[in-house]
């Protein structure tokens, strides 16, 4: 893809312990989350995982259109 840069955001919601914490068993790090396989991949500044639960809060917070707020806060 000739890029120079990418960052990673990786987002599920907290309850969904299959994507957030699940361990792998897989021959790069077996039993290793999601996360931590993705950490040995990328430098640690161009990974992140957050909560649903935690990012629509931010996202709602700090957008400029309060219809979308609105229709995101609710959904």
């Amino acid at each position: 893809m000739d890029a120079d840069i990418v960052s990673v955001l990786h987002i599920a919601p907290r309850a969904n312990d299959g994507l957030m914490n699940r361990a792998l068993s897989c021959k790069v790090a077996p039993g290793a989350t999601v996360g931590e396989v993705w950490q040995t991949v990328v430098r640690s500044d161009r990974f992140k995982g957050v909560a649903t639960e935690d990012l629509i809060p931010l996202l709602v917070g700090s957008g400029t259109d309060s219809g979308w707020a609105d229709y995101i806060g609710q959904r």
